[in-house]
């Protein structure tokens, strides 16, 4: 914001914004004071496109982190913060890629890939069941909407696919769930 106040016969312009100190300087003319502002205003402009947004700094893991940190100032329970905390592991190729760098099909690349996953159980490897990767997904659902309530972005990326993995599980027989290729068909 730019004040031009005249002095004895003087144009003294005032320049404020936010995250700059202020800045005064006097003119003989307003002309020389409109051009001041003018090319004041410009540098703050072009310096603040500089500046990167939260949303381009923010990793995954410092998501996981923020929504940790929410959860525990609202004291909630344990099993709820290690199961926001096991997101790091789970996501883990990702952790400290930007929010703002993932896009919705990468995340359903990273889903597919869950879903694909061997795991050890007992004697012999088994895929990741369906629902652990749905509510592992819904989970992370929950940390980009906290995003959101903190203005660090606007749109829900992972939302889409939640909602993609409850219409499949409403409408697949649960004995097909658990076979990989029920998966082959899911798109954005």
């Amino acid at each position: 914001m730019a004040l031009i106040e005249i002095k004895s016969g003087k144009y003294m312009v005032k320049i404020r914004k936010k995250g700059f100190p202020e800045i005064s300087q006097t003119f003989e003319t307003e002309e020389d004071a409109n051009l001041f502002i003018k090319y004041k205003e410009d540098f703050f402009d072009q310096i603040s496109s500089f500046e990167p947004s939260p949303k381009e700094l923010i990793t995954i893991g410092m998501a996981i982190d923020l929504k940790i940190q929410e959860q525990e100032s609202k004291n909630a329970s344990q099993k709820t913060i290690e199961s926001i905390r096991l997101l790091k592991f789970i996501f883990s190729d990702v952790i400290d890629e930007s929010i703002h760098d993932i896009t919705e099909k990468r995340w359903l690349d990273i889903a597919m890939k869950l879903l694909s996953r061997k795991i050890l159980s007992g004697k012999k490897d088994r895929t990741i069941s369906f629902r652990t990767v749905f509510n592992r997904f819904n989970t992370l659902s929950t940390i980009f909407s906290y995003l959101i309530s903190l203005n660090y972005i606007d749109v829900n990326p992972v939302h889409p696919i939640v909602q993609m993995l409850r219409n499949k599980e409403k409408t697949t027989p649960k004995s097909q769930l658990s076979s990989g290729s029920v998966f082959q068909d899911l798109e954005l």
